[in-house]
């Protein structure tokens, strides 16, 4: 019974990089960093693919940045 514990307190520790956005499961700052390590992937790739979605990207950070001011 302990190992049980012991694994189900160490799985709940470490960060699922498996959850799904919009899944509704609450982020975690694993999760956060492991979909910005993979959108900064994705965008450095090819940034002319992806031109949109940093112009959207660069619009949430400034109103997340003018609500913090």
């Amino acid at each position: 019974m302990a190992s049980c514990r012991l694994h189900i307190q160490t799985t709940q520790s470490r960060p699922n990089p498996t959850i799904t956005a919009g899944t509704g499961e609450t982020p975690t700052l694993g999760t956060l960093d492991f979909y910005m390590a993979r959108l900064h992937g994705a965008i450095e790739r090819d940034p002319a693919q992806h031109e949109r979605l940093i112009v959207r990207i660069k619009e949430i950070l400034a109103q997340v940045a003018s609500e913090h001011l």
